[in-house]
C-alpha cells in the first residue's frame, strides 16, 4: 500500500455544484470549488 505523506485532492461533482474532496493522513475535507470554508472528518 502506499502511504499518504501529502494532501490528495479531487473535484467532484454533486448536482450542478462542484467541490473539492482533499484527502490527507489527519483526516477528509470537503469544500465548495473556489472557497476555503467546507465540512472537515478528521
Amino acid at each position: 500500500m502506499t502511504p499518504l505523506d501529502k494532501p490528495l485532492r479531487r473535484q467532484l461533482q454533486i448536482g450542478e455544484q462542484a467541490y473539492t474532496l482533499i484527502i490527507d493522513p489527519q483526516g477528509l475535507k470537503l469544500v465548495e470549488k473556489g472557497k476555503r470554508k467546507g465540512v472537515a472528518l478528521r
